[in-house]
């Protein structure tokens, strides 16, 4: 894959392969948090990629070399935090990751599975995750783990690498963007991200969204503390639950 998801992203790779399997209606599932927008999904399903059925695994081919000016996103097809994923697996890419010379983005809808292997980052990690929103509507349409708690998680990584003294980079991304609550940015704030990317469904999920003007908003208070990335902006389209 070559997706720029974010703006910074010069290369995108999947050295985990396997995690989706054919039901018996033909339909491929996978990740256990069954995002309802989850366009990874929808691509495999249109696409049936042979790499991503069966069981989790390194795709050795994956495994290649970059150059100090890259910025690579690590498994934009998988949610490198679900569990089920072989430990071994997890050690590989870690290894493997580490040995780059450019910064490594890892994005997942549980950072807590970051805290499991704390002590292996390596220095050129990018940790991130994905936070729609600080509210339990999200999850209507995901069964992964909830907003509060991944907001919670990426707070305390931030708290011990500190007590650790390690310093490495936290991100955020709020894509699809979500009705929020008004501690949302207080929140955010205690993460300390290196960046934040925002961005509204690209696929007409009817996902519960906020208005333009409160996006805006919300991009103007995270500037004071952070990097944005815009993502796509444009009005809030009705919300198919209330």
């Amino acid at each position: 894959m070559t997706s720029r998801m974010f703006p910074f992203i010069t290369k995108t790779v999947n050295p985990i392969a396997g995690g989706f399997f054919n039901t018996p209606n033909g339909e491929i599932v996978a990740c256990p948090y069954s995002c309802s927008y989850c366009w990874a999904r929808s691509m495999i399903n249109r696409y049936k990629y042979p790499k991503y059925q069966g069981p989790y695994r390194i795709h050795p081919v994956a495994l290649k070399t970059y150059k100090p000016d890259d910025f690579v996103f690590v498994q934009d097809m998988t949610d490198i935090g679900v569990p089920g994923i072989p430990k071994e697996v997890i050690f590989n890419v870690i290894t493997w990751a580490g040995s780059q010379p450019c910064p490594m983005l890892f994005l997942s809808k549980n950072p807590d599975f970051y805290l499991k292997y704390l002590n292996y980052w390596p220095k050129n990690a990018v940790l991130g995750a994905t936070i729609e929103s600080d509210l339990l509507g999200v999850t209507q349409f995901s069964k992964a783990p909830l907003p509060i708690s991944r907001l919670n998680a990426m707070i305390g990584l931030k708290k011990q690498l500190l007590e650790l003294g390690r310093k490495r980079k936290l991100f955020v991304s709020i894509e699809p963007i979500m009705r929020f609550s008004s501690d949302f940015i207080k929140q955010l704030r205690k993460i300390e991200p290196w960046g934040v990317a925002v961005g509204y469904d690209n696929y007409k999920n009817g996902l519960p969204e906020p208005r333009l003007s409160v996006t805006k908003d919300l991009i103007a208070e995270l500037e004071d503390f952070t990097t944005v990335y815009i993502k796509t902006l444009r009005e809030s389209l009705p919300s198919e639950k209330p």
